[in-house]
């Protein structure tokens, strides 16, 4: 099978190196490359290099046309920066692809749509949002589809991190995440959040948001948004607050889920769960020390799974889409 990566940066070769480490020699490796930088960049180190083709016995092409006229790809990695996905995806579909996507689908709903309209369903359209992957979500998952703790009454989301710290190799105002241009900004870049929320009550049928506008980050992408949401339907009406930003210095990350007879708190970043049901003596913890890369390989594995078998419901193009959409009504401040 013949892999095209589109973009090779950080999260490119965090995704190439999981595919060589685990399928080793099963497939050939191309990518297209804008960029004469040959910078090699594993577990948060970059390091010049001579050829970085030649580290991954890849072939690059600097034009996306010329790669699809001289090679028939089975997949597509789109990992280049989020306003530059929508053309890796029409093209990749077009040629009856299986595609991955790093997270977000794309920029907005105008490109969505495109996506849709290209897209003929006979092959996936993969969005990564590994948070479905950790071993802490998918018991959350578990726990409500139990149906132990009975109908939702509110929950509280946050992903709270300080931006200059995620690529310490590099000035972090002039990479994607902080420029607006390029698609960054925290409400795609975290978007895992509402991926989440999507997935557990499906699409709220209220929002209101508010943006902070401090800009001490010094940059022109959005830092910092706190968000209020209501659900309505079976019966059930309640509300849920998130919260998103690149300026905490100190990194929190926590679902916490309140229920009718009991609660579950899902804290990312110091990788517990705890959960209470009505008449337990004391909460249960359930602790977890995958490490994020063992997620990432999780979610990998099951796309070429996913592949190799035609199996067309791993596509969550449909979730993806949604979760543009949330982020076009945050930015617009109310629903």
């Amino acid at each position: 099978m013949n892999i095209l990566f589109i973009g090779l940066g950080s999260i490119g070769q965090r995704h190439l190196q999981n595919l060589i480490s685990n399928f080793g020699d099963d497939f050939c490796y191309y990518a297209v490359r804008k960029t004469s930088h040959n910078v090699y960049i594993k577990d948060g180190i970059a390091k010049d290099v001579v050829n970085l083709a030649e580290i991954y016995g890849l072939k690059e092409f600097t034009d996306i046309n010329e790669a699809f006229e001289a090679v028939k790809f089975d997949i597509v990695y789109v990992t280049n920066p989020s306003s530059m996905h929508f053309d890796g995806i029409k093209q990749a579909v077009k040629e009856g692809c299986a595609v991955f996507v790093e997270k977000p689908l794309c920029i907005d709903m105008v490109e969505v749509e495109k996506i849709k309209q290209l897209h003929d369903k006979n092959s996936i359209v993969y969005v990564g949002y590994q948070t479905q992957y950790d071993p802490l979500y998918q018991a959350v998952k578990l726990l409500i589809a139990s149906g132990d703790f009975g109908n939702p009454v509110s929950f509280r989301s946050e992903w709270c991190t300080y931006l200059p710290d995620h690529h310490k190799y590099e000035d972090y105002r002039i990479g994607y995440a902080a420029r607006k241009g390029l698609g960054g900004g925290v409400l795609l870049g975290l978007s895992h959040e509402l991926d989440i929320i999507l997935d557990l009550f499906g699409f709220p049928t209220s929002v209101v948001s508010i943006e902070s506008k401090n800009r001490f980050l010094e940059i022109d992408a959005d830092d910092t948004y706190s968000v209020l949401c209501k659900f309505e339907g079976n019966a059930v009406e309640f509300g849920g607050s998130l919260n998103l930003s690149y300026s905490q210095k100190f990194e929190t990350r926590f679902l916490n889920l309140h229920f009718e007879r009991g609660f579950i708190s899902c804290d990312f970043a110091k990788r517990t769960c705890t959960h209470y049901l009505d008449k337990m003596v004391n909460p249960y913890v359930l602790e977890s020390s995958i490490t994020r890369n063992e997620i990432f390989t999780k979610q990998t594995i099951a796309f070429i799974d996913a592949v190799k078998n035609k199996n067309l419901n791993f596509d969550n193009l449909k979730r993806a889409a949604d979760v543009v959409n949330f982020v076009d009504i945050i930015r617009r401040g109310k629903f």
